[in-house]
C-alpha cells in the first residue's frame, strides 16, 4: 500500500485481541475513495468487520487520498532561511513545515519540533518525504477526526457493524530512541479515559 499501514484490531475472539494486516491495497492517489479501497482489500482477504473491530489507517494513505501532496517545495522566507541554517534542512522544506505550524518549539541541527495547526507536537509538522508517490512531500490530513468519521461511516454502513477507525501517524518522542504510532484521528470510540476524582 505504498508504505501505509492498514490493520484491523479485532476483539471478537475469545482468545483476546487480534491484529490482522490488510494486504493487497493498491497505491492510493488524490480523490480515491479510501473506504472503497479498504472494503475491497478486506473482502479480497475474505474478511468482514464485526462489532468491536477497530480499523487502523496510516495518516499517509489518508493524506494521499485527500490530495495533501505537495508538488514542489515553496520559496523560503527569512524565518525559513534562518531555521534552515540552524537545522541543516532545505530552506524550502522548512518553509513548508512553517506553513503547517502554529509555533516552533525547538530547533537544533536535524531537529525541528513544532506544534502543528491541528495542535499536535511533533517533528517537522508531520511533513513526510518518504514514499510520497508523485508528490515531493505529504502533509498531515487537515482534520484527522473528520477523516476517521467519514471512513467509519462508510465501513459501518457496508458491514452493518459497530466499528471504530483510528488514523495513525508515526512520532518520535523527545530523549527516546525509536518511534511510536499515535492516534491523531478517531471515530467510534472514546480515545481518552477520564480518571479524575478516582482513587
Amino acid at each position: 500500500m505504498g508504505g501505509a499501514l492498514t490493520a484491523v484490531l479485532s476483539a471478537a475472539t475469545t482468545q483476546g485481541l487480534s491484529v490482522i494486516p490488510v494486504t493487497g491495497v493498491p497505491e492510493v492517489g488524490p480523490g480515491d475513495d479510501l473506504a472503497k479501497v479498504i472494503i475491497a482489500a478486506l473482502e479480497f482477504q475474505g474478511l468482514a468487520l464485526l462489532d468491536g473491530d477497530v480499523v487502523v489507517v496510516a495518516s499517509k494513505v489518508v493524506s494521499k487520498a485527500e490530495g495533501r501532496g505537495v508538488a514542489e517545495l515553496p520559496g523560503p522566507g527569512a524565518r525559513a532561511i534562518q531555521l534552515a541554517d540552524e537545522t541543516g534542512f532545505e530552506p524550502g522544506l522548512v518553509e513548508l513545515i512553517l506553513s503547517e505550524t502554529r509555533q516552533v518549539l525547538r530547533s537544533r541541527p536535524r531537529v525541528l519540533v513544532v506544534e502543528t495547526r491541528q495542535g499536535m507536537v511533533c517533528a517537522n509538522a508531520g511533513v513526510d518525504r518518504s514514499n510520497t508517490g508523485a508528490a515531493t512531500a505529504l502533509l498531515l490530513p487537515l482534520d484527522s477526526d473528520t477523516s476517521a468519521r467519514a471512513l467509519g461511516a462508510a465501513l459501518v454502513a457496508h458491514f452493518n457493524a459497530a466499528v471504530a477507525v483510528l488514523v495513525s501517524d508515526t512520532f518520535g518522542r523527545p530523549f527516546r530512541y525509536g518511534l511510536v504510532n499515535v492516534a491523531i484521528g478517531v471515530s467510534g470510540l472514546k480515545p481518552i479515559r477520564d480518571y479524575r476524582g478516582q482513587a
